[in-house]
């Protein structure tokens, strides 16, 4: 399976953060890490060519490293110390791990 790939848009130097773009295939799995090698301070998360949230059915987030992303009391982003979860919840119509489709992250150091 391919890694997730990261790249740093802004230079460190003089910033007060930088951010990182990538994208990763869904697996189906009820949840996978995406591994940036770091803790985010924020990550936004969205299905290529969807919207957040359609006939509520979510299949992208916003988590904060202080607040996971939550649909009815379920988990659907959340922030870890080296990257970010994602998740495939069915009962839930929570979609950030859906298999074959193609999610885009912007990941906040």
């Amino acid at each position: 399976m391919p890694k997730a790939r990261s790249v740093p848009i802004l230079p460190r130097s003089r910033k007060k953060c930088q951010i990182y773009i990538g994208t990763y295939t869904g697996d189906n799995t009820a949840s996978r890490t995406i591994n940036l090698g770091f803790r985010p301070k924020a990550v936004l998360v969205l299905q290529d060519g969807s919207l957040l949230m359609i006939n509520n059915h979510i299949y992208g987030s916003l988590a904060l490293s202080s607040r996971n992303a939550m649909r009815s009391g379920h988990t659907t982003l959340s922030i870890v110390s080296n990257g970010f979860m994602v998740y495939y919840d069915e009962d839930n119509e929570a979609y950030t791990n859906d298999a074959g489709a193609v999610y885009h992250y912007i990941a906040f150091r």
